[in-house]
């Protein structure tokens, strides 16, 4: 660049103007020095068409080369129209969304919409696509409307942009050139230029068209109101409710429906137990709440959000800024409710609490059965009669599950087995002859041979000896005779044993069924208690079914699990009698028992005596005769 104080100002000035266009290295359009400095203008302005706007100078060209002045200002306004105006601008929600697009149709009306190019036009129809993007499920009316709205205006500007590129292809072939600007063509310029007039009133039309959409739509606009861009306000979130009610539900005795052992009966489960899973079911409870209240936080502070940007879009006096900033106020007070309900809940998961005694007992309340209840109530009607109740049961268990006592008499057995003892004894003996016996054989052999006078020789030895063998013989005899007897009689201590067994049997039997009728019919707890909830519900029932008859309706038939439906008041007469006749028949076994024993004690002690012996022994020598 030439120095300052003798380049002349008007050059530097020229010089300038170029640089501000953006046009580079401006100091190859200079000639000369000094004063005798010139710029190139024509030379600077084909630059610019070229470098600067990127454009083919040659539309601009007049038929020697150069650029006029006319053509540089038409490539400067070419340049200007395709140059992008609108900015896009992301949203995070529907009322964003809507904000941005209102500065968008703000910035059509400033700039003009003959003003638009493509690429304009591809930045409002994604400022369109992203309010679509967020509409809701259900839109508002007002949401409705707009949408449509801006459909309106996002085709009215986009015909616009379409019909000014048609305008300017059609302006080009009125001068006989091809759409580029500078390829020459055969074509009638007459009918091109009726053509071009017609596309010209159809622009003038789609712009008239356009600034009567964009009104509307900035009307549209105007009447949204924050309950239509924000989800949910103005309504209860379901969540925000179960937060506070499940908060409240996490009381010991408000989860018992919740236990896993809700199901069970008393004497199913310990303290212990009950403890443990109460503590369980109340950390699960919290932590449920504790999940559905940050679910609620995170799409109440979306909904404070979205409302905080509706607020911010609104012109200072518009009417929406009291009721959005009452909106703003609500979501506030609710997130601070949620938040401190949703930290309590925290902090129970973390530490459940001891459950204590009373809570135990409360919820064992629950465990108790119908029955169990009635029996309070019996209790409270007749205490006597449930006291007696219960002491038949106890009596009837006692019966049947306690030992069986003694069915069997020492000293009887101690006989018994005396007598067995001894009859064994006498036929291991077989025909052996104690000393006495023999000893009154001998002397009674030998004083009949002396009586006789036979004492000489050996013939009163052969006597005596043949009268000792045949009293042993007999004597053996005697002895199986009477141990047949006794195992005949039944009284051995097989028979006996046999005979008790079955007798214990007999008794464990009797005393069993007794005791199940007593369950099964009898005036037990358990069939009072049932019998008073079967009545209780068949009341019920007879209840609902004059109700209904009295106003036409369907009568209910009464359908009660009932196990035992009648209590037998003849149930314990019944087991008492059972009873006696089994100690009857065990007091008469004893009196079978011993008589028999009595009986078969007289025939041994018979068959033992001493005048059976002697007996016995006449009968065995009834040929002599002693004293002959």
């Amino acid at each position: 660049m030439a120095a300052a104080n003798t380049t002349p100002q008007a050059v530097l000035d020229l010089q300038k103007k170029y640089i501000d266009l953006k046009l580079e290295n401006t100091d190859r359009f200079l000639t000369g020095t000094g004063s005798k400095a010139k710029f190139n203008e024509a030379a600077a302005q084909k630059a610019v068409i070229q470098e600067v706007y990127k454009f083919d100078p040659r539309p601009y060209l007049d038929k020697k080369g150069n650029v006029t002045p006319t053509a540089f200002a038409t490539a400067a306004s070419d340049y200007d129209r395709e140059q992008p105006k609108l900015t896009f601008a992301k949203a995070e929600n529907f009322a964003g969304a809507i904000s941005e697009f209102d500065k968008i149709i703000q910035q059509v009306n400033t700039i003009g919409v003959d003003r638009l190019n493509k690429v304009d036009r591809a930045t409002i129809g994604k400022m369109a696509r992203q309010v679509r993007d967020y509409k809701s499920k259900t839109p508002s009316e007002n949401e409705k409307n707009i949408l449509e709205n801006i459909g309106l205006a996002e085709d009215a500007l986009g015909k616009i942009v379409d019909q000014i590129e048609t305008v300017r292809v059609a302006g080009y072939r009125a001068k006989g050139l091809d759409a580029d600007g500078f390829t020459k063509v055969k074509v009638n310029k007459q009918d091109q230029t009726n053509f071009l007039l017609k596309e010209q009133d159809t622009l003038r039309r789609y712009i008239s068209e356009a600034k009567n959409a964009i009104p509307d739509l900035s009307e549209s606009l105007s009447r949204l109101d924050v309950t239509d861009v924000v989800r949910g306000v103005g309504q209860q979130d379901s969540r925000i409710g179960g937060v506070d009610t499940g908060l409240s539900g996490l009381s010991a005795e408000k989860l018992f429906d919740k236990s896993s052992l809700a199901n069970r009966l008393n004497f199913q489960v310990t303290d212990e137990q009950i403890r443990a899973d109460l503590a369980a079911t109340r950390k699960t409870s919290a932590e449920s709440i504790y999940k559905l209240g940050n679910e609620a936080l995170v799409d109440l502070n979306s909904r404070l959000e979205q409302a905080n940007a509706f607020k911010a879009g609104l012109d200072e006096g518009d009417p929406r800024l009291k009721s959005t900033q009452d909106v703003i106020d609500s979501l506030i007070k609710d997130i601070a409710d949620v938040t401190a309900d949703t930290n309590q809940a925290k902090a129970i998961f973390d530490n459940p609490g001891d459950i204590g005694a009373d809570t135990v007992a409360s919820f064992r309340e629950t465990l108790r059965l119908d029955e169990e209840r009635a029996l309070d109530e019996i209790g409270v009607i007749d205490p006597n009669y449930l006291a007696t109740s219960r002491a038949l049961s106890d009596q009837f268990r006692g019966m049947a599950s306690g030992p069986l006592g003694p069915t069997q008499d020492a000293r009887t057995e101690e006989m018994r087995g005396l007598i067995e003892d001894e009859a064994l004894n006498q036929l291991r003996l077989g025909s052996t002859l104690d000393e006495s016996v023999r000893r009154e054989v001998q002397q009674a052999t030998r004083g009949a041979q002396a009586a006789r006078g036979n004492v000489f020789g050996v013939g009163p030895a052969v006597e005596e000896a043949m009268q000792t063998g045949l009293m042993a013989e007999q004597r053996r005899n005697q002895r199986y005779g009477a141990a047949a007897a006794f195992l005949g009689s039944g009284q051995s201590r097989g028979d006996q044993a046999a005979r008790n067994t079955s007798l214990r049997q007999s008794l464990d039997l009797a005393r069993l069924g007794a005791a199940n009728d007593f369950v099964a019919a009898g005036a037990n707890p358990y069939n009072l208690a049932a019998q008073r909830v079967s009545n209780t519900n068949a009341n019920a029932i007879n209840y609902i079914n004059a109700q209904n008859a009295a106003s036409g309706g369907f009568a209910n038939t009464a359908n009660v699990v009932n196990p035992f439906m009648f209590v037998d008041p003849q149930a314990g007469f019944r087991g008492a009698q059972n009873a006696a006749n089994i100690f009857g028949t065990y007091a008469d076994y004893q009196a079978r028992t011993y008589g028999a024993y009595a009986n078969a004690q007289a025939q041994l002690g018979a068959a033992n005596s001493i005048p059976n012996y002697i007996s016995a022994f006449s009968s065995l020598v009834p040929s002599f005769s002693f004293g002959r």
